[in-house]
């Protein structure tokens, strides 16, 4: 399930993370959920890119520590990636991979779980019409991870940096855009 809030040309998207039923531990570089979340309508109509400028993940259950790296991909992966599996990059999604961010900062939210962001994240997205106007440059990415068409979505993966303890679909994740 998918949401958006849009206002001017900031948006927030989220998206849910599907988890093992039951209390799971999940060790440092292990997968949070069995395969991608997809964050829809990344870009406003009519633009071409796109700043992720926050990343935010709410849970049910108490968290207070610990690292969650988010990964980011221009198309839907094609790899198998399991919850509670250790990561590793396939081959085939390595020319989609654009980076991640590192989600670090909790806070308890008393009885009622906890949430984590990692704010001022300034990473750049674009659509393939940025490079097709001249407005960017294709060695920015390589000619390998320039989309093929135009995206409205961005894709993510979720690995544990450090140690969780979670419960059954613990995860919503929220991304913040601002928009050309």
């Amino acid at each position: 399930m998918s949401g958006i809030q849009t206002s001017g040309n900031t948006t927030l998207i989220s998206s849910i993370a599907t988890t093992t039923n039951g209390a799971v531990t999940y060790s440092s570089g292990q997968n949070i959920g069995t395969g991608f979340l997809k964050f829809n309508n990344v870009f406003r109509a009519g633009a071409y890119s796109c700043l992720i400028q926050g990343i935010y993940i709410t849970f049910k259950s108490a968290q207070t520590t610990g690292t969650i790296n988010v990964h980011f991909f221009s198309s839907a992966p094609t790899g198998t990636y399991t919850d509670n599996t250790t990561f590793n990059l396939t081959a085939g999604d390595k020319s989609i991979w654009l980076g991640f961010g590192p989600v670090s900062s909790f806070a308890a939210f008393g009885s009622g779980g906890s949430g984590a962001e990692l704010l001022q994240f300034a990473f750049p997205y674009y659509g393939v019409a940025q490079f097709a106007a001249g407005a960017q440059s294709s060695n920015v990415w390589g000619t390998s991870n320039v989309p093929s068409t135009s995206p409205s979505s961005i894709y993510a993966l979720l690995v544990a940096a450090s140690a969780f303890t979670l419960q059954s679909n613990d995860i919503a994740m929220f991304i913040a855009t601002i928009s050309d």
